[in-house]
Formats: C-alpha cells, structure tokens, sequence
C-alpha cells in the first residue's frame, strides 16, 4: 500500500472515530438535559413490548441474512443457510468498526472456504448493498406516501424510489457491470460474471421483508408511548429511510447518530423529545444486541456443521 493510500485510510479512521464521539456527545448532551423525563419514558415501556421488539428485530436480521444469500446466488454461488448464517451474521460485526468496508473484506475471506472467488464474494456483498439501498429508500418512501392525503406533493420522493427501483433491474447492473470492467482492467473479471435475475428478485423480497420487519420492531416500542393512527407505516418507513441514510454516510459506523437523527427528524411531530429520544437509543440496544446474538447463532449453526460432516465422514467399523 503507498504511504498516500496509507495516509488517507488513517484520516478516514481518525474522522469516523471524531464523528462516532460527536454523535455520542450529541446524543448523551440531549438525553441529559431532559433526564427525567427520558426516564420516565424509558420506564413506560413494558417488557412485552420490549420482547416482541426483538423477536421483530432478530427475524429482520434473518430475512436480510437471506437476502445476502440470495444476492450471492445471483453470482452463481448458492451456500447452504447454516454457512450463510455463519459467514454473514459474524462478519456483520466489522460495521461497527470505522470504515464501511469491513464486513466485505471479512465476507471475501470467509467465503473462500467454499470455493467462492474475491471477485465473486465482492459483487455478491455489493449487489446486497445495493438492494439493501434501493429497497429501504423504496419501502420507506412508500410507506411514508402511504400516510399523506395528496400524494402529488411528494412527486420528488416518487422520483428517488422509482430510480432506486431501476438500478436494481438486472439489464441495469450487467451494463454497470461491463462498464466496470472496460474502465479498469483490474475489474475485468467482473464481466465473466452471469447474474442470475431470479435469485436479484428473491433478494429484493427478503430486503422489503427485513425493512417492514425493522419497521415492527420499532413500532412495537413506540406504541407503548403513543397511540396514532398510521403509526405502523409510520415506523416502516422512517426507520428504513432512516437505516439507508445511515448506511451512505461511510464514516458512521453502523449508522451511529446519522439514523437516530434521521428518526428524531421523520417523527418529532408525533412525538416529544424525551419519548423519542427513549426509543431510538432503546431500539439501537435491542438490535447491537441482536446483533451479538445473532453472531453466536452463526458460530452455533458452524459448529453443528462442522460436527455433522465429521461424524459422516468418520469409518464405521464392521463388527
């Protein structure tokens, strides 16, 4: 690596880690200044809303698991669920450290194990990025449209979902694909790599089932503190456009402070401050923790592999 490449990546870890003590400082100065009241917020959730927003988060976790699987596929590489579970839910970890491509460069490593090349790993974890984007944009655009009386006025938000919708047309990405790798030889190989449309398709219904999910989980919480109408929809699509928001600005790792001020934003008329302050910090705990188990179930479904095909693999002695 050259000492410019060097010195760029130190920046960059040096800003991400400036920008994750703002966010905290941000967010701990405004739950200070109204501490009462954020724990009399915190203390009015019950702990079967509580638990039914994690059993929400956790299958949202899954069904984004299968959504990296089936972008996998679409490279021509199927694994079977319990290495998926492995390989995806660990590496998931790396997003909590600055930069934002630590997960990818676990996943490329990992995943030569079952024959997967770089070239196809990497596309894989991009093309579930992009559907990751595209479908939270889409699904939190739509859900939001859902709750407004003249639709019209949003004509711009139509716009956005319908070219997020677009660049996930499998037409769209071999041409990018192709471009690609005429622009830099290095990336040639990408052009040898057929994308299989069903297994795009199959991605982008297990991402809009994750957003609708995260969005539940969410919603699960905040109908302990408010009861609206449309608040459902309303859960949907904040935290969807609030998770893609927080995933393209790189440096936030795990979208630390960029999708709770994007939440604080989409919902601070329905709510006051202090409840919502509650439950955004609520709902990061609850999913970090998931996130942790989420890991060990990953770990617990390579172990359980790993023995099967040991105890297959063993000689049976004839006597």
């Amino acid at each position: 690596m050259s000492p410019l490449r060097q010195d760029r990546k130190a920046i960059q870890n040096i800003l991400s880690w400036v920008f994750v003590l703002l966010a905290i400082t941000l967010l701990t100065t405004a739950v200070a200044n109204q501490w009462d009241e954020f724990v009399e917020a915190a203390l009015r959730l019950s702990p079967s809303a509580i638990l039914l927003s994690a059993a929400a988060g956790l299958l949202g976790l899954i069904t984004i698991m299968m959504a990296w699987r089936s972008a996998l596929a679409a490279t021509s590489h199927w694994l079977p669920v319990p290495d998926t579970a492995y390989s995806y839910f660990l590496t998931q970890l790396g997003k909590y450290l600055p930069g934002a491509v630590w997960p990818i460069i676990a996943q490329m490593e990992m995943l030569r194990r079952h024959g997967v090349s770089r070239y196809q790993s990497a596309l894989g974890s991009i093309l579930a990025i992009i559907c990751n984007i595209c479908t939270a944009v889409a699904v939190g655009v739509i859900a939001i449209l859902a709750t407004q009386q003249s639709i019209l006025d949003y004509w711009w938000l139509i716009g956005i979902a319908v070219t997020g919708t677009a660049f996930m047309l499998p037409p769209v990405l071999r041409f990018l694909l192709k471009f690609a790798s005429r622009t830099n030889h290095r990336l040639a190989p990408l052009a040898d790599i057929k994308l299989q449309g069903k297994h795009l398709f199959s991605a982008i219904i297990w991402d809009t089932a994750s957003w609708i999910l995260f969005g539940i989980h969410f919603w699960f919480l905040a109908s302990d503190l408010l009861e609206a109408q449309q608040l459902v929809l309303l859960s949907i699509g904040a935290y969807a456009i609030a998770w893609a928001a927080g995933f393209v600005v790189i440096f936030a790792p795990a979208g630390i402070g960029v999708r709770e001020g994007v939440m604080l934003t989409l919902l601070g008329t329905l709510f006051a401050t202090p409840n919502l302050l509650a439950l955004v910090i609520v709902s990061r705990t609850i999913l970090t923790i998931l996130d942790l188990v989420a890991s060990g179930i990953g770990c617990c479904a390579n172990w359980f592999l790993t023995r099967k095909n040991k105890v297959s693999l063993s000689p049976t002695i004839k006597v």
